[in-house]
């Protein structure tokens, strides 16, 4: 009445989805833990960089490595020095947009960063770093005229030394004697030696001026706070993800052993097992019966 079949025939194809399907899913599993792996190294170095963000006081404009080494040394020798948009501040009456505006002129033309030493010591400063060589233009429109001398008061860089460097910079040009001069406009043009340009917008000052400076650690920290809160975010998600693979794999496998030709093959196997247990557990017993009827027979 029923067609007869063979239990391998139903087996055999549950056994092959099985093994394509688990396959997959290892599969995805091995990428997520790739991602969460990376997520994590992502995490690690964004959390580094918000804990030295908060430990500088003052954010700084980004050095080469050699400059950095070579601003130590000149500390270890008790050189003084300031880089530029640290010794002074900008005057009350002049505007935000101006102060962009000037500030990414001197930004393009590499003094924002460039140290101010006191006239004995420009000699010294001969190494990966860029130093301001004072020649005031006491007769002349100047820089001096818009950003004030404010070094630190515990500075060795005088006020005089700052205020020199700020007559060297025009700010307006009429007559061919200031030709050869550095020039910036309140514009954001400028002009050094032969180069002239035009300096791209920013949103704002950032480094000339402490309050300027705070507003920016202010929004680094914040930046860095957020872009690390989407990173665990994104690593929370991958890991949920992980979690949910490795239940579908473990479905997939109870559901897979609980498939009836491959239950009754699991039974099958376990009673042959049990079956060739007891007939070793009984081929190991002593033959008692035999023995005593052997006894028996020779009495």
């Amino acid at each position: 009445m029923f067609e007869p079949y063979r239990l391998e025939a139903v087996r055999e194809p549950a056994a092959e989805a099985y093994h394509r399907y688990s396959e997959k899913l290892r599969e995805e599993l091995a990428d997520l833990g790739q991602q969460i792996k990376q997520k994590k190294r992502a995490t690690d170095e964004k959390n580094r960089e918000l804990d030295e963000r908060k430990k500088k006081k003052d954010p700084e404009p980004e050095r080469h490595p050699d400059t950095e080494a070579a601003r130590a040394g000149l500390e270890a020798a008790g050189i003084p020095c300031l880089p530029f948009f640290a010794a002074v501040e900008f005057r009350e009456e002049i505007t935000e947009e101006m102060r962009e505006r000037l500030e990414a002129a001197i930004t393009q033309m590499g003094l924002l960063d460039a140290l101010i030493v006191p006239e004995r010591f420009l000699a010294q400063v001969d190494r990966h770093d860029r130093v301001l060589e004072p020649a005031p233009a006491f007769l002349a429109h100047t820089l001096a005229d818009l950003p004030a001398p404010t070094p630190a008061e515990d500075s060795a860089v005088t006020a005089q030394d700052v205020d020199n460097v700020l007559r060297s910079i025009l700010i307006d040009d009429t007559g061919e004697e200031n030709r050869a001069r550095a020039l910036v406009r309140e514009d954001g043009r400028y002009r050094l030696a032969l180069l002239r340009g035009h300096a791209p917008r920013r949103d704002r000052s950032t480094y000339i001026g402490r309050e300027a400076r705070c507003r920016y650690r202010r929004e680094v920290i914040d930046r860095l706070k957020a872009e690390l809160e989407t990173l665990e975010e994104e690593r929370a998600a991958l890991a949920l993800a992980e979690q949910q693979l490795q239940g579908r794999l473990r479905r997939l496998r109870e559901e897979y052993q609980s498939f009836p030709a491959v239950a009754k093959e699991g039974r099958n196997a376990q009673k042959g097992s049990g079956a060739a247990s007891g007939s070793a557990r009984q081929a190991s017993r002593p033959n008692g019966r035999a023995g005593a009827s052997g006894h028996g027979g020779s009495l």
